[in-house]
């Protein structure tokens, strides 16, 4: 398994049409650093259909990973639950 450069943790609430397009762009960024990097998506109980759009997302593509808290714990408590599942350096 190669080891990953680069992490990208991403809180979501209330953007769910978003997402794809927002995914899409950091592939083309990160793709110019590196091809070991992870993006980590965490849906802080959005009332949209941002989870569905994260776990579609996560089915096509390896390198991003879905994370869906039971209830809205805000943004910072998402970005710690992304930090703690990521594996970037």
């Amino acid at each position: 398994m190669q080891e990953l450069e680069i992490s990208v943790v991403i809180p979501v609430y209330g953007c769910g049409k978003h997402l794809e397009s927002l995914y899409k762009r950091l592939i083309i960024s990160l793709e110019t650093i590196t091809d070991k990097f992870e993006i980590i998506m965490i849906n802080d109980n959005s009332s949209d259909n941002a989870w569905s759009v994260i776990d579609e997302l996560a089915r096509q593509n390896k390198n991003l990973i879905g994370i869906n808290l039971s209830r809205n714990f805000g943004q910072h408590y998402a970005i710690t639950a992304g930090l703690h599942n990521s594996k970037g350096k």
